[in-house]
């Protein structure tokens, strides 16, 4: 077991800094609305591909399953299982989603998706557990992330706060 750090910092409608850290490796991902990057162990900051940005700029949004029509996605109900409703999604980039919301609170549960790692497509399973309120608003304090690569568990502490636009472009 790694121990590490994680940090996300979002601003909408679709801006995304993400960090992690731990003892073999660190990894930095910019979204600034428009352009994305990425920085390994402390390296220089490498520019996406304009692809890749696609999906970035879409996997940034705040609570997505609100604004999937805006975002040019296409859905259908699955019906309901094991105490979730199940909702296909197909982003505009062709990436194919599956969201899963509990059947009585209503909060998104499960979201899988197919990514392509190395050239191969891969299934990457997240799950959210032990919601509490920001906010006003249910976030959960713990992301389990599971693919056939890697797998991972986020616990800590979500909260609000200002953040500086500049934190979504990498200095340079």
């Amino acid at each position: 077991n790694l121990k590490g750090s994680f940090v996300r910092k979002q601003m909408s409608p679709n801006k995304d800094f993400t960090e992690i850290s731990l003892p073999i490796m660190k990894q930095r991902q910019w979204v600034n609305g428009m352009t994305s990057w990425t920085s390994l162990n402390d390296g220089q900051a490498t520019e996406a591909s304009a692809d890749e940005t696609q999906q970035l700029l879409l996997d940034a949004r705040l609570f997505l399953p609100l604004g999937w029509s805006s975002a040019g996605y296409t859905t259908s109900v699955l019906g309901k299982r094991n105490g979730t409703i199940d909702i296909s999604a197909t982003a505009p980039t062709g990436r194919n989603e599956v969201y899963s919301f509990d059947a009585t609170t209503g909060l998104l549960v499960r979201w899988e998706r197919q990514e392509d790692v190395n050239g191969e497509k891969i299934t990457i399973i997240e799950r959210y557990a032990d919601f509490t309120v920001v906010g006003g608003v249910q976030m959960p304090s713990t992301i389990r992330v599971d693919s056939p690569v890697y797998s991972y568990t986020i616990k800590g502490r979500v909260s609000l706060n200002d953040v500086d636009a500049t934190v979504f472009t990498p200095a340079r």
